[in-house]
């Protein structure tokens, strides 16, 4: 790298500094918060951020929207407004779209996350103690950022510490490994038909072929097999910026011993593999993590549960992937990238409405479980966690019905497609990661329920389980 380059960005790197010193200064100053909010395909990121704001919104007028968030249930909350968000940089969180959708005549939950959106509330509260704080400031303003992105960009960030040679023997042997060897087949015929040493001059047409193929692989394992743990994030949620040539890597059987012959196949594919990690994945997570301080994770356990055994354990991996990658940045290569850490991070499990009160701690249970080692690992680092079960808006209404078994609990919903209401019992929820017999004995497929009926008028609120609990474990200490 030239003198002349290295000053360039180092300017560069000053000048972004500087943009967010005020939005730093007002974080450690707790005039501000900024949550990131991800999760892995249809774990509710959008339900959460729209239930969130509409039920803030809405706490000002009526404490029980959010009984269980101290500065609500104590009347302390004066008002609260949705704002541009001040990072005009980034896509605003379509909230009223939100709104429109679940409040229409035929309510329907919103579009899945497809880009990082942003939006802001301004919130007005009392504070709760006038011996800490001089009378003129008898009332504070909060200002609460939320950052909403794709949990499968997530599972990028680890790619950043790993050499394309690294990367390709993991995702090779994880392609010829049930589950996913079966819908791999094509693409593993065609890299054991290729050669990576061939010249540069065909090897453009063969990269986008191969590039086609292994995305193919990804959708049919995420579609057909639900899977999660999918890399890289961008081939199957791509970026505003569409398909391009820097894109179109993949997996290869990397040949041991001396780096791969330049102008090869090889070396086009790690080449662009580091373009990928250096220009895209990098850039994001510093300019996204950058500007925040507080992370959700959502996890959709119940779907894992309904798939199998397999897709259970791939969801476990990639929860763990997600998590090492969001605790250990603090440190080595990833430390450089992302020097700031998280205050708190909220683990929720979702759909607790999904099965009946009885077995909903059984939900965070299994959550804390499969959590557990690398939220021991963020106390160590500093951060405060909190695994909860969580439900952004409530869909079912717990019923007892007679079975041959006794009595017992079940939920009662309107399943998406349908126009009745079924009752679901959902057997016990394991509390640990399932034995085999599990598999081999479990009936119960959870539906997926339609949204219920509800006003979409501030100071209503929206039916939720345990929402109030996660915004008291992230703002408590700021609405003092």
């Amino acid at each position: 790298m030239t003198f002349f380059k290295r000053t360039q960005d180092i300017l560069k790197r000053a000048r972004e500094t500087l943009q967010r010193t005020p939005e730093m200064l007002a974080q450690q100053m707790s005039q501000r918060a900024d949550i990131a909010v991800t999760g892995l395909r249809r774990a509710g990121k959008t339900v959460f951020i729209t239930s969130t704001i509409h039920n803030l919104l809405s706490s000002a007028k009526n404490r029980d929207a959010l009984r269980g968030l101290g500065a609500a249930e104590e009347k302390r909350i004066v008002g609260v407004r949705e704002v541009e968000a001040s990072a005009a940089d980034m896509p605003l969180f379509p909230t009223r779209l939100y709104l429109q959708a679940l409040t229409a005549e035929e309510p329907q939950w919103p579009q899945p996350t497809a880009s990082v959106t942003r939006t802001e509330l301004e919130i007005r509260y009392k504070r709760k103690s006038f011996k800490r704080h001089l009378p003129t400031f008898a009332e504070g303003v909060l200002t609460l950022g939320f950052i909403d992105y794709p949990g499968e960009w997530l599972l990028d960030l680890p790619m950043v510490t790993q050499s394309y040679a690294q990367w390709s023997r993991a995702t090779m042997e994880l392609l010829r490994s049930e589950p996913r060897a079966p819908v791999a087949r094509e693409f593993l015929d065609f890299v054991a038909a290729s050669d990576g040493g061939q010249s540069v001059d065909t090897a453009s047409e063969i990269s986008r072929k191969g590039h086609a193929l292994y995305c193919d692989v990804l959708r049919r394992a995420r579609d057909e097999l639900s899977l999660s743990f999918l890399q890289p994030g961008r081939f199957i949620m791509p970026d505003d910026k569409g398909d391009r040539p820097v894109l179109w890597f993949y997996p290869t059987d990397v040949r041991s011993g001396d780096a791969p012959k330049q102008g090869s196949l090889d070396a086009l594919l790690a080449e662009r593999y580091d373009t990928y990690c250096q220009k895209i994945v990098k850039p994001f997570f510093a300019e996204t993590f950058g500007r925040t301080n507080r992370q959700v994770v959502l996890v959709d356990l119940l779907s894992a549960l309904n798939a199998g055994r397999h897709a259970f354990e791939d969801t476990c991996h990639a929860i763990d992937t997600a998590l090492d990658a969001l605790q250990v940045r603090r440190t080595g290569l990833i430390g450089q990238i992302l020097p700031r850490r998280f205050d708190k991070v909220l683990f929720a499990v979702t759909k607790a409405d999904h099965v009946p009160d009885v077995q909903r701690d059984r939900m965070g249970d299994l959550l804390e479980q499969i959590t557990g080692i690398q939220s021991n690992r963020a106390r160590v680092a500093g951060a405060k966690e909190l695994s909860l079960q969580i439900a952004s808006i409530c869909c079912t209404v717990d019923e007892k019905v007679s079975l041959d078994i006794g009595e017992v609990d079940v939920v009662v919903g309107t399943p998406v497609g349908q126009a009745t209401r079924v009752k679901v019992y959902p057997g016990t929820i394991p509390k640990e990661p399932p034995p085999a017999s599990f598999w081999s004995d479990r009936r119960i497929v959870f539906p997926l329920f339609k949204p219920p009926p509800f006003s979409a008028l501030p100071g209503r609120g929206l039916p939720h389980i345990n929402l109030d609990l996660a915004l008291e474990f992230l703002l408590e200490d700021l609405l003092q």
